[in-house]
This record gives C-alpha cells, structure tokens and sequence, in this order.
C-alpha cells in the first residue's frame, strides 16, 4: 500500500499537470472544412431541425390540450405563445 504523502503527492503533481495542460477544443467538424463537415450540416438540417421543431410543437400541443379550469387556461395561453413562437424558441439552440 502506499503511504498518505506518496498519494497526496501523486493528486498534486497529477492536478498541476491538468492545471498546466492547454484547453482543448471541442470537436469543431464544420470549423476547419473537414472530411465531417458535409456530414454535420446534412444531419443538423435533415435530422437535428426537424426533430427540434416537432417537439417545440408537441410540447405546445400538450400545453393546449387541458381542461377548462384557471390554472389550464393558463397552460392554454403558454401554450399558444409557445406554438406562434417555435422559430424563435429553436433559434435559441443555435440552429
């Protein structure tokens, strides 16, 4: 087994080498133009898109369908500002 200060300087000297390593990017596929970038624009257009504005959509469905009652005509109105709004929601994801 190790001793307490063998580990205490084993955290210390692996938590400096984290601290001094540089930031590392993210995978940026459609940044540099690379093999990826073709693929990450259809699927974002084709698959990424789509799915965002159907469940916006659903969700304000959902939001409408409620019973008459004070706190559902409440859930009603939030829900058609959400549905009149869906673009503007998804453009909050970049999109």
């Amino acid at each position: 087994m190790k001793s307490n200060k063998a580990t205490a300087a084993l955290s210390i000297a692996l938590a400096v080498a984290v601290m001094t390593m540089p930031e590392l990017a993210f995978a940026q596929a459609t940044g540099g133009g690379g093999q990826m970038a073709g693929v990450v624009t259809w699927l974002v257009s084709n698959i990424g898109k789509p799915m965002l504005y159907a469940g916006i959509i659903m969700i304000a469905f959902l939001l409408l369908g409620g019973r008459i009652s004070l706190p559902t005509v409440a859930m009603v109105a939030a829900g058609g500002l959400v549905l009149a709004n869906y673009g503007a929601i998804a453009g909050f994801f970049a999109f």
